[in-house]
């Protein structure tokens, strides 16, 4: 290297490790916070009827619900697509069979569309099931498939 460019690579090199001198500072602070807020999903199994003609058939759906740490939420179930007043239908090239959704495994409390489950996840997971019926009497002269589609909403 000759002397030329070495001078101008010392100098660039003692500019760029100096200080800039400076006669006073100031200082202030920056508040640094996070707010996580609540949040939940839902999923669900499907709900599968097996019935022969004339005979009625018990079902059942898992209800999971998620949530970032222990929230509280309830859980409701709308009426279905195929819902005639309060009562949910699975259609089919036949027409309609009338089923039930119960909170409970005995088929005693109906999960109607005005009623949503209370909890509280533990652990973040928390699940619920959903008991269906479909009566005998409904199945008589309906052979085929039928489907409805039911929402499951969770409100935390």
């Amino acid at each position: 290297m000759t002397a030329r460019p070495m001078a101008i690579a010392t100098l660039a090199a003692t500019l760029a490790l100096a200080a800039p001198v400076c006669a006073e500072e100031r200082s202030a602070t920056m508040r640094v916070s996070l707010v996580i807020r609540p949040s939940c999903s839902v999923s669900a199994s499907p709900m599968t009827f097996d019935a022969s003609e004339g005979s009625g058939a018990d079902a059942e759906s898992r209800i999971a619900v998620a949530c970032n740490g222990e929230v509280p939420f309830a859980v409701a179930l709308d009426g279905g697509h195929n819902e005639a007043g309060s009562q949910r239908r699975l259609a089919g090239v036949s027409g309609f069979v009338p089923y039930t959704i119960f909170m409970d495994p005995a088929r005693q409390r109906p999960w109607d569309r005005e009623t949503a489950v209370p909890a509280v996840t533990s652990n973040g997971l928390h699940h619920l099931t959903a008991y269906g019926r479909v009566d005998g009497e409904a199945t008589v002269g309906a052979g085929g498939s039928y489907t409805d589609t039911v929402t499951v909403t969770v409100a935390f």
